[in-house]
């Protein structure tokens, strides 16, 4: 069994200002951090702690994973970054305005622009993490702390019916996923912290 915590970085300045991230190497902004510090204390009061730490190598997610990190008291542990993890890319959309995101999503004409993503390259991609992540970490209790659009994906391959990637995943939410011996995943807890400042931005 493995006990997955899924967190999505706090907030940038890309995040206050809606703009799309994407795989912009944008870092935590002064909000995010202490978001993080006080997510972080919020899993010691909970009792919760990692045998392992993953994380998007962009830094919005490595530093959120070390603050918490550090909160916990795990500084002996390392942090394992994976590329397969890392935000989508949006091409030429990445630092416009959030607002145009609804519209990229719904057409396809835009989804052949310049460096996005598309949908079934992004799937891949992460289900190829999320097996290696099965594969190397049975019977351990561990964060990843990642990005929206690979939040989304996650709970897309687990549940195609239920999520989708205009399911909202505020900065700094918790998900919690059960992995059996056989590899099958169970949603526990959509945002185990219950942050409710929604923010879908990537």
């Amino acid at each position: 069994m493995i006990d997955l915590y899924l967190v999505r970085h706090g907030e940038t300045s890309y995040n206050l200002n809606k703009l799309i991230q994407g795989q912009k190497d944008i870092p935590l902004s002064i909000v995010g951090e202490q978001g993080a510090f006080e997510l972080g204390a919020a899993l010691k009061e909970k009792g919760i702690s990692f045998d392992y730490y993953l994380s998007s190598p962009l830094k919005r997610a490595v530093e959120t994973a070390q603050i918490i990190r550090f909160q916990l008291n795990q500084t002996d542990k390392s942090i394992k970054t994976m590329d397969e993890f890392k935000e989508r890319s949006f091409g030429v959309f990445e630092g416009t305005h959030f607002y145009n995101i609804s519209e990229i999503y719904d057409n396809p004409l835009l989804q052949n622009a310049d460096g996005f993503e598309k949908n079934e390259s992004l799937l891949r991609r992460v289900d190829s993490g999320y097996k290696n992540l099965i594969e190397n970490y049975k019977n351990s209790k561990l964060v990843l702390v990642t990005h929206s659009n690979i939040l989304k994906s996650i709970l897309i391959d687990i549940n195609p019916m239920l999520y989708n990637y205009k399911t909202p995943i505020p900065n700094l939410a918790v998900v919690q996923i059960k992995i059996d011996d056989l590899g099958n995943s169970k949603v526990i807890d959509l945002n185990l912290l219950k942050n409710n400042k929604l923010d879908t931005t990537a």
